[in-house]
């Protein structure tokens, strides 16, 4: 299967450090999957802040070490897409065939992100992205 030509969805390092991410969590709850990107709080007395990219209905998704192998027997054309942004395939037949699965009832998209300082990479089939608002972690609270 082939990803078609990726496109920017959202550049994470509008927000983040120029240094990147301190720590990447997958989180999955029902059919939804939150990536939880932690970092440094420049500005403020926060121990640390994250924000989550909440994913709607994923059907798929995997994290794994970047670089290093790939094994989504997906292959992918990174396009006008970056490494360091949330990109989307519209053309991905890997999505088009979960749109297929379910009779065409959802509308599955796409989506990869590498996290350079962590070294993770994260690839996702899901209706859906959201970005959450900023949560500032107090010091003393782990």
């Amino acid at each position: 299967m082939k990803s078609g030509r990726g496109v920017v969805y959202l550049d994470p390092y509008e927000w983040l450090p120029g240094y990147g991410e301190n720590a990447v969590a997958l989180i999955y709850q029902g059919s939804d999957l939150s990536v939880r990107i932690e970092y440094d709080d420049e500005e403020g007395d926060a121990a640390y802040c994250y924000r989550e990219l909440h994913f709607k209905h994923a059907c798929e998704f995997r994290k794994a070490a970047f670089p290093g192998a790939t094994h989504s027997g997906c292959e992918l054309e990174l396009g006008d897409g970056r490494v360091s942004t949330l990109n989307i395939y519209p053309e991905s037949e890997v999505a088009k065939a979960w749109n297929l699965h379910f009779n065409n009832l959802f509308r599955f998209n796409h989506y990869t992100l590498w996290f350079t300082a962590e070294n993770v990479s994260v690839e996702v089939i899901a209706c859906d992205v959201e970005l959450s608002d900023v949560v500032y972690v107090p010091r003393g609270v782990s």
